[in-house]
């Protein structure tokens, strides 16, 4: 009779299986951008490197944050927006803003442009991990993202270009 003992996974089919879990949690533009990024801080990582520097659009807006359950990002990202403006206010003593709010805001943009897949991958990863026995879909449910931000996120423009039509009214 033949021995029954498990044969180990090469690395590579760690990284296959570790990519389909990635895949099952990050779900929506997994083909489009995270597969590539994915794949290449996994393989990075696998090689005991830095998971190098990327670049995610989307996360330069604030809700992509909370669209993608990374609230404690998300919370310090509004912590600072909010530190920012509080202190332009008590400097400037309006809340005209000048170029070095403009310029902190460039700054914080550029940076979560530069952290959004780093620490989504991050994030992904640490939920596989404590999840293993989890089932794909198990794994997509948990990393769903939360669909009704991009609601609020167009009443929120909404409200604001109608808040802004109606102050110009009132003040003409």
């Amino acid at each position: 009779m033949a021995d029954a003992t498990p044969v180990s996974q090469t690395a590579e089919e760690k990284g296959d299986e570790t990519l389909s879990r990635l895949r099952a949690y990050v779900g929506p533009n997994w083909d489009s951008h995270y597969e590539m990024v994915f794949r290449h801080m996994l393989a990075r990582q696998q090689q005991g490197k830095s998971i190098g520097r990327t670049w995610n659009w989307p996360a330069i807006i604030p809700a992509w944050w909370l669209y993608r359950r990374l609230y404690k990002p998300f919370a310090a990202i509004m912590a600072v927006y909010l530190i920012i403006y509080v202190a332009d206010i008590a400097i400037a003593g309006s809340i005209e803003g000048g170029s070095p709010v403009a310029l902190l805001n460039f700054v914080l943009f550029v940076l979560a442009g530069f952290l959004g897949d780093r620490l989504l991958f991050s994030k992904a990863s640490e939920v596989i991990q404590r999840e293993r026995e989890a089932s794909a879909e198990e794994l997509e449910a948990l990393g769903r993202p939360l669909r009704w931000v991009v609601w609020l996120l167009l009443a929120f423009f909404i409200l604001s270009l109608l808040s802004a039509i109606i102050l110009g009214l009132m003040l003409s």
